[in-house]
């Protein structure tokens, strides 16, 4: 009769806190399945953010690769004006010399007509890599989306993608539609390339030997010589023309001649280049500088669980000339 007695006591102590522990285990399982559903969430949209941060950067980069080839004709439309004008210098200066005139000719003839190779064989390579990058932007354009989606999903591994969002945007072409706010510019007016191409001038280390080759100075105090030159974009935007000039004149006080041209030479892509045409396709950008991006991932024991990640531009005005776009997780979404 004891016995029975304290085992009925022991059943009515020990029955709930064996029933509390297994809603204890319970628990603990569905949290710990939470809590790996949150991880895998954070991969998902960090591995989304980051690679529409590595598409972005990517097309950036062509785009300078291809403005860069586009300066490369630039600097040979220049070295073809400078040499000659500088043969224009040497055969006049060769006269004051008995018997220099056509060895001085002869080497000057044959330096122009180097310059003026190196510069329809440039444009023959900056042509050809043009178009390839070309090719390439829009491939970035086509089958970007489809590498981000791919990224998310070698993410979610083991759980499945439930929702995968740009902003409020929720459908499978979401990101293709992110990707198509960098629009491809493609035979436009030429006041579309030359400011473009003026600024990109101005940021190369050698912008004032292409913008203004100029000096001026006095010689013998009696004898002014002035030097002029710059190279430009020519009028279709795409081309560039370029001109060098000196010019002298005599003088002492107030009295003195005017400024007479002695020297001069020109070059432009029009006529010396095959009528070359560059930029065949750029990017500009018509979007925001922020992008925010939420997954979710389904489990078995807890559902659904979220997390954002975003895809910044690392300056106040996004662009596609600057390879700075980086992703950053913000966190579960509760």
């Amino acid at each position: 009769m004891r016995q029975q007695g304290f085992a009925l006591v022991l059943s009515v102590v020990l029955l709930p806190a064996i029933a509390a522990l297994l809603v204890w285990l319970s628990q603990s399982t569905h949290l710990m399945a939470r809590f790996e559903g949150h991880q895998v969430a954070d991969r998902v949209a960090y591995a989304a953010a980051s690679q529409l941060a590595t598409e972005f950067n990517a097309m950036a980069v062509l785009n300078r690769r291809i403005l860069a080839s586009h300066l490369m004709v630039a600097h040979l439309t220049s070295y073809l004006s400078f040499t000659r004008y500088l043969k224009n210098v040497l055969d006049r200066a060769s006269y004051l010399v008995p018997y220099a005139n056509q060895l001085v000719t002869g080497g000057t003839s044959l330096l122009v007509s180097s310059a003026k190779v190196q510069l329809q064989a440039g444009i023959g390579v900056a042509l050809a890599t043009q178009h390839q990058w070309a090719f390439d932007v829009v491939a970035h354009l086509t089958d970007g989306g489809s590498r981000i989606r791919e990224a998310a999903q070698g993410a979610a591994s083991p759980l499945t993608i439930e929702t995968l969002c740009v902003a409020t945007l929720c459908q499978d072409s979401a990101f293709d539609a992110m990707l198509l706010m960098a629009m491809p510019v493609m035979e436009a007016h030429p006041s579309v390339y030359v400011p473009l191409v003026e600024a990109a001038l101005n940021g190369l280390p050698q912008a004032a030997w292409h913008q203004s080759r100029a000096w001026q100075t006095r010689i013998l105090g009696i004898l002014q010589a002035r030097r002029s030159g710059r190279t430009m974009p020519d009028m279709t935007g795409r081309g560039f023309m370029a001109s060098d000039e000196l010019d002298l004149k005599l003088g002492w006080g107030w009295f003195g001649t005017r400024w007479r041209t002695i020297a001069q030479g020109d070059a432009s892509t029009l006529l010396d280049g095959f009528v070359y045409r560059g930029l065949p396709l750029v990017l500009e950008w018509r979007g925001p500088n922020l992008f925010s991006i939420e997954a979710g991932v389904g489990t078995s024991e807890s559902g659904q669980v979220s997390s954002v990640a975003r895809t910044r531009f690392m300056s106040a005005d996004a662009d596609l000339w600057r390879p700075i776009w980086r992703s950053e997780l913000v966190g579960a979404r509760p």
